[in-house]
């Protein structure tokens, strides 16, 4: 029910974070060859296990020169 996508991993190649009523958010590392990777390292797939997702973005918030915080 959400999708948005920016360079999370500050690689030039543009990440992917979705969502959806039925499941957890899922983030996917661009593999730079036309290829994406579930990742989970951010936690975010725990995280939001028990709820609905109806919306999502990427947000840079800590002004530390990461597009993404």
């Amino acid at each position: 029910m959400g999708v948005d996508f920016a360079d999370y991993y500050n690689v030039v190649d543009q990440d992917i974070v979705v969502t959806d009523a039925n499941s957890n958010a899922r983030l996917y590392r661009n593999n730079g060859d036309g290829s994406f990777s579930m990742r989970d390292a951010t936690g975010i797939s725990k995280m939001t296990l028990p709820h609905s997702g109806w919306g999502v973005r990427f947000l840079g918030t800590t002004m530390d020169g990461w597009k993404i915080c």
